[in-house]
Parts: C-alpha cells; sequence; structure tokens
C-alpha cells in the first residue's frame, strides 16, 4: 500500500504528508454518504504555466490600482547585439532600474524637463524563439514622449500607449510565454520574476480586496519554508500531480505519470462509466477508481 509521502509534492507544507489517501478515498466511498470524490488536473497559481498564468492574471489585477490614463512601455531587444536569449535578458534586465532612474533625476529633452518619480511595475514575456521582451506600467498620467523613451533605451524598439480600457490591462497580465512552453534556457535556474511592481505600486490600502488570501511571491508560490528547485523541475512536478477533492478537504497527489497522459489514456473508460465531471474532472466512486492515476507512484 502507498503511503501519501509517496504521492505527494512535498516541496509545499500545504500538502497532506500524514495520512494514506488510499485508505482515506476507501472509507470515504462507503461511511461519507453522498460526499463526492473528484480529482482532476493540479493548476497551482503560477506564471511559469498557461493555465497557472490565467489564475495569476486574475490573482494580481485584484491589487492593481487604477491604471486608466498611466503609461504603458513596451522594451525590446535587438537580437543582432547578444550572443542569445538568456545573456540578453541577464544584460538588459537590470537596465530597466536604471531606466527609471534617470527619469527619477530628470531628462532634458526638446527643451522640456522631464522628471517623473512614479510607482511602475515590470512584466517580463518571451517570444517563441525565446527572447524576452519588457512591458512596463508606469502610474502617471504625464505622457512620456515616444522619442525620449527611444533615446533612454539603447537595446531594442520601443513603443508608448495611455491606458484607455481593461483589455490592455488584461493584455499587460496575458501569459509570459507565446508559445506553449516556457523558454528553455530559463529552465534551469530556481527563480525568474515574470510581474515585478515597485515598493509603492499597489492599491491603495482602504481599496484592499477584504477576503485574506495566503500570502505568495511574485511567481505565485507560498512563501514558506520548502526545498528548492528549478522552473523546470516544478513544471514537471506539477505535471505529475492532481488535486483530489474529497467534500471539502483538498489534496494534492502525485500521480504515476503526467496528468494528461492518463487522461488521454483512462477518460473513454471515464466516459462510458459516466464519471466525467467536465473540466478533466472525473468521480472517484470506487478504490479501483482511483489506483490507475497514482499506482505505480514514480519519482520525479
Amino acid at each position: 500500500m502507498k503511503r501519501a509521502h509517496d504521492l505527494v509534492d512535498s516541496s509545499r507544507s500545504v500538502y497532506e504528508d500524514s495520512i494514506d489517501l488510499e485508505d482515506t478515498v476507501n472509507e470515504a466511498i462507503h461511511h461519507s454518504g453522498p460526499e463526492r470524490i473528484e480529482l482532476s488536473e493540479y493548476v497551482p497559481r503560477s506564471w511559469l504555466t498557461r493555465e497557472g498564468s490565467c489564475k495569476m492574471q486574475e490573482h494580481v489585477m485584484r491589487d492593481l490600482p487604477d491604471l486608466i490614463g498611466a503609461q504603458l512601455i513596451t522594451l525590446t531587444i535587438d537580437q543582432g547585439r547578444f550572443a542569445g536569449p538568456e545573456e540578453a535578458f541577464e544584460a538588459t534586465r537590470p537596465e530597466i532600474r536604471k531606466f527609471f532612474d534617470k527619469l527619477k533625476r530628470g531628462v532634458q529633452f526638446e527643451g522640456q524637463r522631464y522628471e517623473i518619480n512614479a510607482p511602475y511595475a515590470t512584466k517580463v514575456e518571451f517570444h517563441e524563439n525565446g527572447w524576452a521582451h519588457f512591458h512596463i506600467v508606469v502610474l502617471t498620467r504625464r505622457e512620456i514622449p515616444a522619442k525620449l523613451i527611444k533615446q533612454l533605451w539603447k537595446y531594442g524598439h520601443t513603443d508608448r500607449q495611455t491606458i484607455t480600457g481593461l483589455k490592455q490591462v488584461r493584455y499587460l497580465l496575458k501569459p509570459p510565454m507565446k508559445g506553449l512552453c516556457f523558454p528553455s534556457w530559463a529552465l534551469n535556474r530556481k527563480k525568474l520574476r515574470i510581474w515585478q511592481p515597485s515598493q509603492s505600486f499597489k492599491r491603495p490600502t482602504g481599496d484592499q480586496p477584504s477576503a485574506t488570501r495566503p500570502r505568495t511571491n511574485s511567481e505565485g508560490r507560498f512563501n514558506s519554508p520548502r526545498r528548492s528547485f528549478t522552473i523546470g523541475q516544478r513544471i514537471l512536478r506539477w505535471a505529475h500531480s492532481g488535486s483530489l477533492r474529497i467534500g471539502g478537504r483538498f489534496h494534492v497527489i502525485r500521480l504515476a505519470a503526467p496528468f494528461r497522459s492518463l487522461w488521454a489514456k483512462l477518460e473513454p473508460g471515464i466516459q462510458l462509466e459516466g464519471r466525467e465531471l467536465g473540466l478533466r474532472r472525473v468521480a472517484i466512486t470506487s478504490v479501483e477508481d482511483f489506483l490507475p492515476w497514482v499506482s505505480p507512484a514514480k519519482e520525479i
């Protein structure tokens, strides 16, 4: 019989690690009456996957200040100037702070002085070839001339817009990868901040949503002691995880293979048995329904 610690991703303290899930499923089926047990894909709130990015978008939007009238700046990287996408990212990411330090100190441009000391937030995105570019929202209603931005950013093309509606805000917070996967050069990194607001870039205190939410960092990961994984390892572990709901309680469990591979294999039988609940959710009505998902559990 497999113990929960063989199945559960132990990198986050919110996971169960002291129960026998097989016995728990069996007990729930036989003693909890109509209580539903269901298994679904595990999708953590994180910029590192497309599905998780949608959760991050909604999470970030709840704490955004009023962006109507703010400046949205795009900074790209000339690929001819660097040997590869990782070198380009490492060289240009620190330059964004220098860019705003110059505006904070004041810049003389075409007979006018532009001194802009406003909160801002940087969003990193990746083209399909893995090269980064940056979207930056600046909390100022003063229009920053496009030519001035081009003068201050020496590394590629630039663009500036004034935010006029929600469509632009959602564009700013869309998944950071244009392809299906995170860029390969970043997979061995431990950390890569996709959304990075400056200290004062937030909703005024009186406007904060009242609901209590777990404290997470910019990548949607819980700020609690845990084992350290690379980005690639985290994505792989998430793919091999499922969310098991027993009544009102959730268990994040390790699966025998990636959830979507198991779903493709098991879905025809699940449909015939009438256990498909939609949105890749399946009803678990017996221990036999549960075991194909977790046995044999494989270490990653």
